[in-house]
C-alpha cells in the first residue's frame, strides 16, 4: 500500500506543479503532495530500516530428532566446523527416523546448544524470535516489503545420556578403525565381552539367587549386558576421537 501512495504522490505532486494554473492553488496543492510524498518516503525507510510498526515475536518449536548416522551401537549427534579457525559447528540429524538428514542452518543468527539429559528421547528445541507487524493495518501499509525477518534463532538438543556427539570428520575415522580390526582385536573383544557378560550375570545372581534357575531371567541380563557393553566400548572410541 506505501508503495501505491508514493506513486500517487508523486503524480499528484507533477500535476500540482505542472498542470495547475493558478498560482496560490498550484502551490498550496504541491506543498501537499510533496510533504505526503516525503512523510510516505520516510516511513517506508524506516520500516525498511529500522521495522517500523512492527515488534520482536518469540516462537518455540519441539520435536523429536534421531541419528544421521548409520546403525551403531550407540545414537550419533552429527556436527560439522564451518570454517577454518571458527567455533561454529553445524548439526546433523534427522527429523524422522525413515527420511533424508538435515542440519542446523548457517545464517549467522542461530546458535546451537547440545545437552545430555535424562530423557528417553533425543528432541530439538528451536527458539525464533522475529520482526513481525504490530497489527493488519501495518501489514496493509508496509506488507509489500516483506519485512517479517529473522532477527535470532535457538537450537537445543536435549540427548539422552546414552547418545554421543561426534565430527563428521571423526565419524569417518570411526567407520575407519572398525572395518580395519584385525581378526585378533575382534577376538581380544568378543574375549573382553563374554568376560563382562559373564561378571554381570555372577553379580545379578549373587544379588537374587532365583535367577540361578532361571533362564529367561538370565536371558535378559545377557541382552543387556551385551548391550552396555557394546556401548561403552563405542563410546570408549568415539571419545578417544573427539578428545
Amino acid at each position: 500500500m506505501i508503495l501505491v501512495l508514493i506513486a500517487l504522490f508523486v503524480i499528484a505532486f507533477f500535476v500540482s506543479f505542472v498542470l495547475i494554473t493558478k498560482r496560490k492553488l498550484r502551490i498550496i496543492a504541491s506543498l501537499i503532495s510533496f510533504v505526503a510524498l516525503v512523510a510516505s518516503l520516510t516511513l517506508l525507510i524506516q520500516n525498511d530500516k529500522y521495522h517500523f510498526g512492527m515488534k520482536q515475536v518469540s516462537h518455540v518449536t519441539s520435536h523429536q530428532i534421531f541419528t544421521a548416522a548409520p546403525k551403531t551401537p550407540a545414537d550419533l549427534l552429527l556436527y560439522q566446523q564451518v570454517g577454518k579457525g571458527s567455533e561454529e559447528n553445524v548439526y546433523i540429524y534427522k527429523k524422522h527416523a525413515d527420511s533424508n538428514a538435515t542440519h542446523t542452518q548457517t545464517d549467522g543468527k542461530t546458535i546451537n546448544c547440545v545437552f545430555f539429559t535424562s530423557a528417553k528421547q533425543a528432541t530439538i528445541e528451536v527458539t525464533t524470535i522475529r520482526y513481525e507487524y504490530k497489527n493488519n493495518l501495518y501489514k496493509l501499509f508496509f506488507g509489500l516489503g516483506d519485512n517479517e525477518t529473522l532477527v535470532s534463532r535457538n537450537n537445543t538438543f536435549n540427548l539422552p545420556k546414552s547418545w554421543l556427539k561426534i565430527s563428521t570428520t571423526n565419524a569417518k575415522k570411526l567407520a575407519q578403525i572398525q572395518k580395519d580390526m584385525t581378526p585378533a582385536q575382534k577376538q581380544a573383544q568378543e574375549t573382553a565381552a563374554k568376560a563382562a557378560i559373564s561378571a554381570k550375570v555372577k553379580a545379578a545372581i549373587m544379588a537374587n539367587p532365583k535367577l540361578a534357575t532361571d533362564p529367561s531371567a538370565q536371558a535378559k541380563i545377557v541382552k543387556q549386558a551385551t548391550t552396555d557393553f557394546q556401548q561403552k566400548a563405542f563410546a570408549d572410541i568415539v571419545n578417544k576421537l573427539e578428545k
